[in-house]
């Protein structure tokens, strides 16, 4: 307050001290200057940079400027984050980072079947969204202990096809360690029997009715097992779905996972967020909206305080606002989160958008004397 009141030339003890005593419209009017001053010097970093240390520093090169929802992580850091721009066709697993930081929980991998990759329109987005997928026989697996006993889950998923059962599924391991079908770990998330936005435990439905229609828009699934009574507990596409309290974790967690047919589908996949512990609701209410408004959104404009690594085998120049300033290195084309390794035959030397080229061979001249 004292700093606010000097920038407008005015002290409180110089009030204070006045001879005659202010007015009700004097001290009413220096309160609204106050609010003022104060919301001009709490400004923001200029594009392109971020606080470090309380200071504005321009993001390195290789980084930018994250969206809202990197902002969200960096002070709630997941126990798992996968993310399907960060996908590595040639391991087969999610090169995802929670916050900038390795994850403790495993990011997933491909068990089974094809893999498929790139981006999609429609299907209640604003822009296109990058996806892996795969059909019924396409398995992706997170292991045991995916689903912590006190969990917080946000995934975006869709059904890509006419195989519409489960997505994100529990399952149970043997004492093999493969596949096996226990009712008590029964689990789901998403999607089931042609259903979008359901959740289920072998306890009962939080939130077992259809939610789109067509039922193959994006789902923004989330979800915590907290036992509050009254708090919201299941959450699809920014609307609430169920308060019912309490969930059982699953054993394991996977896409098509289930060791038994009739309960797989044809899916895509776009992010998967598990905290180990239960956000907050003020929490839970923002990731919320953070996810669908950057599902719905044309071009994800809002910003973060923070600095993330572009995508793989992408990069940047120093002082990037946004992923889209992230461009694919030497020998790999596309778009950031789609980079792809020029194939055989092909290079491209520079960094940017451009496209592999077929290599030049190289012609020699022999003369015989």
């Amino acid at each position: 307050m004292r700093r606010a009141a000097w920038m407008l030339g005015v002290t409180l003890p110089s009030i204070a001290k006045s001879r005659h005593p202010p007015s009700m419209k004097f001290v009413l009017i220096w309160c609204l200057l106050v609010i003022v001053s104060i919301a001009l010097v709490e400004c923001q970093c200029p594009a392109g940079s971020a606080t470090s240390s309380g200071v504005c520093t321009a993001c390195a090169a290789g980084k930018y400027r994250g969206t809202a929802m990197d902002g969200f992580l960096k002070d709630r850091i997941p126990f798992i984050t996968s993310l399907a721009r960060d996908w590595n066709p040639t391991t087969g697993v999610f090169d995802s980072k929670c916050a900038e930081q390795a994850c403790a929980g495993n990011t997933g991998s491909r068990f089974a079947g094809t893999v498929t990759t790139g981006s999609v329109s429609g299907n209640l987005a604003g822009a296109p969204v990058i996806f892996v997928g795969g059909t019924a026989s396409t398995q992706m697996r997170w292991g045991a202990g995916a689903v912590p006993n006190s969990f917080s889950i946000c995934s975006i998923t869709r059904y890509s096809g006419s195989a519409q059962k489960r997505i994100l599924t529990g399952y149970a391991l043997n004492g093999a360690g493969v596949s096996d079908w226990d009712s008590s770990k029964d689990w789901l998330q998403g999607h089931s029997n042609s259903l979008t936005g359901v959740f289920y435990t072998h306890n009962g439905w939080n939130g077992g009715t259809n939610i789109l229609t067509p039922n193959t828009g994006w789902v923004v699934a989330c979800w915590r097992n907290t036992n509050t009574a009254g708090s919201i507990t299941t959450t699809v596409n920014g609307n609430t779905v169920s308060t019912v309290p309490g969930a059982a974790a699953t054993n394991s967690l996977g896409i098509n996972s289930l060791p038994y047919a009739g309960e797989q589908s044809d899916w895509q996949f776009s992010r998967l967020y598990i905290w180990n512990s239960h956000l907050s609701n003020a929490d839970f209410s923002s990731v919320t909206s953070i996810l669908w408004a950057s599902v719905t959104a044309v071009s994800d404009t809002t910003v973060g305080n923070v600095c993330v690594t572009c995508p793989p085998n992408s990069g940047s120049s120093s002082g990037s606002n946004s992923v889209a300033d992230c461009y694919c290195n030497p020998g790999f084309e596309g778009t950031p989160g789609l980079c792809v390794a020029c194939a055989a035959g092909f290079s491209k030397s520079s960094s940017g958008p451009g496209a592999c080229t077929a290599c030049e061979i190289m012609s020699q001249h022999f003369h015989i004397w």
